[in-house]
């Protein structure tokens, strides 16, 4: 007969333990390496939230994180409050696997801020010529489109565990243009239009479980806006000078422009006072007052 086998003296090797998940309420910003995403990303990790940031330039990216884990701290001493990725939120891919490195590392999600954007000038015809309806309606739309698609799973887990209280929310960083129309930048203003639709219907969709829908509704905000933004042809070049001149150090100021930490505070608004959407700065919160009770629109005349 064979002989017996002998029996094993080593222990049996240990099985590897999961990883710590961070515990708490947790916010993804996308968008978040500069300007209003940073600022956002900034102010929540101030209010206690463990946050998640994505954008495509990874540079900046790592500084905002470094910026916002030092006001987050780590969990027990040791596990790292933030999260960040390069994210191409043009690649449905790309978001699901942002998602998903989330979904692995935090507990839950509470907010998912959108910030990513960009402006667009010029004639109807000069920005059908050049592509830039398409482009506009892929990076100011859809951009918001992939990462609710991706994130709702977990927005409606908390709002069933949480019963709603608070609700977990989706706050998209639209402009005054999805209120307003603007002159020559119309493929811009039909994509915020888009995105105040999609904001306003899936609100009411989404009610019955527990996840709310809110908008921030910027004019111009003072940071690396310009640097890109797309201006096409004569009038687009034109468009660019004036709002160089908005930006500028030399400018008049009167309400036209905001700071990043203008539109934190406004995502604060919507998240701590339950509202579904903020205009930020009083010129446009007139100026929509105006075209909608007057039909009288400055925004739609005739550059001088």
């Amino acid at each position: 007969a064979p002989p017996r086998a002998e029996a094993a003296t080593a222990a049996a090797p240990a099985q590897a333990s999961a990883p710590v998940k961070v515990r708490g309420k947790t916010a993804v910003v996308t968008g978040a390496s500069q300007g209003s995403g940073r600022a956002v990303a900034l102010s929540l990790a101030r209010r206690g939230y463990n946050v998640a940031l994505c954008s495509r330039t990874e540079a900046t990216l790592e500084a905002t994180q470094a910026e916002v884990a030092a006001v987050a701290g780590k969990q027990d001493g040791a596990v790292e409050r933030t999260f960040a990725l390069p994210t191409d939120l043009t690649s449905a891919e790309d978001v699901a696997a942002f998602a998903d490195q989330v979904s692995g590392r935090f507990e839950q999600v509470d907010l998912l801020i959108n910030c990513a954007g960009v402006c667009c000038s010029g004639s109807f015809e000069d920005t059908c010529d050049a592509g830039q309806f398409e482009s506009q309606f892929e990076s100011n739309l859809m951009t918001a489109v992939r990462p609710i698609r991706a994130f709702l799973p977990m927005l409606k887990a908390r709002a069933a565990k949480s019963g709603g209280r608070p609700a977990p929310r989706v706050v998209n960083i639209n402009s005054f243009g999805g209120k307003l129309p603007l002159r020559n930048m119309t493929a811009y203003t039909a994509t915020k239009f888009a995105l105040d639709g999609l904001s306003q219907a899936l609100a009411f969709e989404l009610a019955d479980e527990g996840v709310k829908v809110s908008q921030v509704h910027p004019g111009v905000i003072q940071s690396s806006f310009l640097e890109r933004a797309q201006f096409v042809g004569e009038r687009g070049k034109k468009a660019q000078e004036t709002m160089n001149a908005m930006l500028g150090p030399d400018a008049p100021g009167g309400g036209m422009v905001q700071s990043p930490d203008d539109i934190a505070d406004a995502v604060l608004d919507c998240i701590e006072n339950d509202k579904a959407e903020v205009v930020v700065g009083g010129l446009f919160k007139a100026s929509i007052g105006m075209n909608k009770y007057l039909g009288l629109n400055p925004f739609g005349l005739a550059q001088p």
